[in-house]
């Protein structure tokens, strides 16, 4: 099985906490459906560039 999150981009109306880093975001979030992670788009590329 695949460890890669099925990350879905969109936006929120109401503000979210990235699982990561805890910033408090609204705009370029990615959710996986299946874990319910939530990943800020600085998150997301740090995890991308590693």
């Amino acid at each position: 099985m695949s460890s890669i999150c099925n990350l879905v981009e969109r936006e929120y109306e109401r503000k979210l906490y990235c699982t990561h880093c805890k910033a408090e975001t609204r705009h370029m979030i990615f959710v996986c459906y299946d874990c319910q992670i939530i990943t800020c788009l600085r998150c997301e590329k740090t995890r991308q560039t590693t």
